[in-house]
């Protein structure tokens, strides 16, 4: 009976030896999974500040492009002066010389023909700019999200 209680004492050390050694590097592994994690989560904060910076200052290149076109509003408000000028014109007596007020008439046309060129493809270039920077930031939120899932499966 002895020798079983003794069996049993250096059995009972060696199992708590192996326990403790196993949860030391089980604690071990967690740490550096926790060093790593927070690695991780440094570098995608900085990756979303870097992205962050770039959309803005795009955004702001957007803006100071939209700022130079011409706009609808000056568009309409052009061609209502210029209305106006050829009502003034018929008014005083152009009505006379047809050929006259033909050439005008042609002339603003081309005015108003190229403005609303000018618009629309200012327009149209706005429009893909903001949908180019549209698809990145979903593209980016799309990426992040995978990671995210990939890290919380680790």
């Amino acid at each position: 009976m002895l020798e079983f209680r003794e069996y049993m004492d250096s059995t009972s050390a060696q199992l708590q030896s192996e326990i403790d050694k196993k949860l030391e590097d089980f604690k071990l592994k967690q740490n550096a999974l926790e060093d790593e994690q927070q690695r991780q989560k440094c570098e995608n904060k900085s990756a979303v500040k870097n992205l962050m910076s770039e959309v803005l200052w795009r955004i702001k290149d957007a803006e100071e492009l939209i700022k130079s076109r011409v706009s609808e509003v000056r568009v309409f408000a052009m061609i209502n002066e210029l209305k106006t000028e050829v009502k003034c014109s018929v008014s005083h007596g152009i009505n006379d010389n047809r050929s006259l007020l033909d050439d005008e008439l042609a002339k603003i046309n081309s005015k108003i023909a190229k403005e609303f060129e000018k618009t629309s493809t200012s327009f149209s270039d706005i429009k893909t700019v903001v949908q180019k920077q549209d698809k990145k930031i979903n593209e980016l939120a799309t990426r992040e999200q995978i990671k995210t899932l990939e890290n919380s499966d680790k």
